[in-house]
């Protein structure tokens, strides 16, 4: 038998981990909810299959509901609405972010060519002309 502390884990802890998440909460407060910390959270991601996919499945579902609140408060659904802190917990919580991606490679991906060009150029105040 191994050293140290059992094992809280239980396999209905992958149900009750996507039926949290699933109002909205995120890895953090799921932990909590589940009286674990978040790195045994983690740590059961990488051990226990079923586990992880339920904490991806909670993610997708927390995403749900986030995006189903945003789309009340924006139609009038929800009073005082506050768009600006709905935007910043997207943000935040699930990977949205204001981007623009520039490419500054050439065709197809390659380096832009680079030519010095050198000139002679004349400083009329110097010139003997």
């Amino acid at each position: 038998m191994p050293g140290g502390r059992p094992t809280k884990y239980d396999p209905a802890m992958c149900e009750q981990a996507t039926a949290f998440m699933a109002q909205g909460f995120s890895k953090a407060e799921t932990s909590a909810h589940l009286g674990i910390t978040r790195e045994t959270l983690y740590q059961w991601e990488k051990e226990k299959p079923e586990f992880s996919y339920a904490i991806k499945e909670g993610e997708n579902q927390s995403a749900l509901w986030w995006a189903k609140m945003g789309m009340a408060g924006m139609s009038g659904k929800i009073a005082g609405f506050n768009a600006t802190v709905w935007i910043f917990n997207m943000k935040n919580r699930h990977g949205w972010a204001d981007r623009t991606d520039v490419n500054h490679g050439g065709q197809a991906g390659n380096p832009v060519k680079y030519e010095e060009v050198r000139r002679n150029i004349v400083d009329p105040k110097h010139s003997d002309s």
